[in-house]
């Protein structure tokens, strides 16, 4: 659930990594890392067309109203996905825990690398559809499934931006188990 539940192997892992990249210990090597969806929560909402400096007020006050967190105990981020027919824009809000955030920010760090950014992974998977995959259309909607260790995510890509996710942790469906029949994974 985005939570590192073995810090020094977790560490031993990513200074291994890093000696593959570079030899030299001084070295700051600079990443964006991944967080699991698990550990984000998003959502879209529209706000009338504004003026630059209105239009971050307005995207700040929406992003307190909607948070899942308490003030003070998350980080927030967004960016700006499409407008509709009549002009509105929509706003993509991103939502994280500062607690599992900032140990995995500590933890990379300590390895030697720089946190440039973070961003939940259908964040990621769409800037590689939009960026490299070359053979669809421009503009249009994609779903996109994807079925993980930890559950399965339903995706729509619009114009290459993220612009919905839902996830289903198989927990839920199974509790505690450790198996997932045929049944209940159809």
């Amino acid at each position: 659930s985005g939570v590192i539940v073995n810090e020094p192997l977790f560490l031993e892992a990513l200074r291994q990594l890093r000696g593959q990249i570079s030899s030299d210990p001084r070295k700051k090597i600079n990443i964006i890392v991944t967080i699991a969806d698990i550990s984000i929560y998003t959502q879209i909402f529209k706000l009338p067309s504004l003026s630059d400096t209105n239009l971050d007020e307005a995207v700040e006050l929406n992003l307190r109203v909607i948070s899942p967190f308490d003030h003070g105990r998350g980080y927030s981020s967004w960016q700006m996905v499409g407008t509709t027919s009549s002009g509105e824009y929509e706003i993509l809000g991103a939502f994280v825990d500062r607690e599992i955030s900032d140990h995995l920010s500590k933890v990379i760090e300590t390895a030697g690398f720089g946190v440039m950014g973070m961003e939940f992974q259908a964040l990621s998977i769409a800037r590689l559809v939009r960026q490299k995959v070359t053979n669809l259309p421009v503009g249009g909607y994609y779903i996109m499934l994807r079925i993980f260790n930890e559950g399965m995510s339903f995706m729509i890509i619009n114009n290459g931006q993220i612009y919905f996710d839902y996830l289903l942790k198989w927990s839920t469906l199974v509790g505690k188990e450790r198996q997932l029949s045929e049944d209940v994974f159809k």
